[in-house]
């Protein structure tokens, strides 16, 4: 077995701490463990402590805190439990075989946020960050993903992956801060693996850090940690996603001219008055509701079939005809595409899948649906499933085309959104 996953759901800390005893491969030497913990909102700090203190001292363990989660019952749902179905913990743990999972941390930097009334500091070292970039001179086959990294600069490798062979890894998974744009363009060397990121619960309120990992012993408030997968031909994993209560609103589309994160036309049109007459067309809207662009691979022919991709669509421009997705990339010419609305009000259930789920939440959560004729007494294991969660999105890279170069990255904030990494 690759990988070994179990979530645990509980009330108390002495309860996921009796249920993490049940499981001694824990604390082999021999293996690597990924955990995940969702503390439940009426938890006194010393039940967390004990709880981090437990999983982080093991021999080889990496970790977050994650998302607060919702546990939603299916109509045949058994419950002998007391009290609020909703005030559960969650404790996620997958082990992996050492040899075949190498942990590292970074501390490469990504992006610095914008500063906001800082206008002097702006002035002062503005012209001096532009000069770091080469501005190409036509639009024709430019890498836009290698001209935003050199903002970002060039970086080697977290010294733990320094001497691996890029043929040897299949996946990247990690855990980073909010700005993983470092991290990201230092790993597209590892140009045929996927790289799985989720962007860390934000934890101020409840640690007094932006963000909580761990790494052994140590607890890290910027930068990531993850694993690196090596290729297994007995054992390959597999990644899909899954992108709930979407509707689309036009026919399959090519686009036809883009840069960055922008469209700038699709199918030889004006992408942001296509988008405006779709909308005029639906029966009804409401000003909350998001729209986004869905992008298949060139094998998928059905309209229907799940997007491989998913940008949320942050603004247009009707007269230039432009459109902006969030995150530095968009999807490049001759790419299919369609756009969909996700209606206002909706909230979106995950039901977690075998393998390791890694799910976007909303601002107070995820509703977590648990499985039919489920029987539990206050504690429930979910045997094979590991689930982290937050509300600040999903960072994935996929393998380029060819061998010499990764795909671009894109970025997933669709509340209710997960990908799944399993091993059939």
């Amino acid at each position: 077995m690759y990988v070994k996953c179990r979530s645990i759901f509980a009330q108390t800390s002495s309860e996921i701490l009796g249920c993490l005893r049940k499981i001694p491969a824990l604390a082999s030497k021999s293996h690597t463990v990924l955990f995940s913990i969702s503390p439940a909102p009426s938890w006194p700090d010393s039940s967390l402590a004990e709880v981090v203190t437990s999983l982080s001292s093991l021999p080889h363990s990496l970790g977050c805190l994650s998302a607060p989660v919702k546990l939603q019952p299916q109509k045949r749902v058994i419950s002998a439990a007391e009290g609020n179905i909703e005030e559960y913990a969650l404790c996620s743990v997958a082990i992996f075989d050492s040899r075949v999972a190498t942990p590292f941390i970074s501390t490469i930097p990504g992006r610095e946020a914008p500063q906001v009334g800082r206008w002097h500091a702006f002035r002062k070292g503005g012209n001096a960050k532009l000069q770091d970039h080469q501005v190409p001179q036509s639009k024709i086959n430019v890498d836009w993903e290698s001209i935003w990294a050199q903002k970002e600069g060039q970086h080697d490798l977290p010294e733990e992956l320094q001497h691996l062979r890029t043929d040897d890894i299949a996946k990247v998974l990690y855990i980073s801060d909010k700005a993983p744009e470092g991290l990201y363009n230092a790993l597209a060397r590892f140009t045929k693996a996927t790289k799985l990121g989720i962007l860390a619960h934000s934890t101020p309120f409840l640690t007094g850090h932006p963000q909580t990992l761990f790494y052994n012993k140590a607890i890290i408030s910027s930068g990531a940690v993850g694993l690196c997968l090596h290729r297994n031909p007995q054992s390959p994993a597999s990644v899909t996603f899954d992108f709930p209560d979407l509707h689309p609103i036009t026919p399959m589309l090519r686009v036809s001219d883009s840069e960055g994160n922008l469209i700038h036309s699709i199918d030889d049109q004006n992408p942001s008055r296509l988008l405006l007459d779709a909308i005029a067309k639906l029966d009804s809207t409401a000003k909350d509701d998001t729209y986004y662009v869905g992008v298949y691979p060139p094998t998928s022919f059905s309209a229907c079939s799940t997007p491989a991709q998913l940008y949320n669509i942050m603004s247009g421009d009707p007269s230039r005809g432009t459109i902006a997705l969030e995150g530095d990339s968009s999807p490049t010419e001759g790419e299919r595409v369609q756009i969909f609305r996700r209606p206002a009000g909706i909230r979106s259930m995950v039901a977690p899948r075998r393998g390791l789920n890694l799910c976007t939440a909303y601002p107070d959560g995820l509703d977590v649906l648990l499985p039919q004729d489920t029987s539990f007494n206050g504690v429930l294991e979910l045997d094979g499933a590991f689930i982290t969660v937050s509300e600040n999105g999903l960072v994935i890279g996929r393998p380029g085309q060819d061998s010499s170069r990764s795909a671009a990255t894109w970025k997933s904030t669709l509340p209710g959104g997960s990908c799944n990494l399993y091993w059939p």
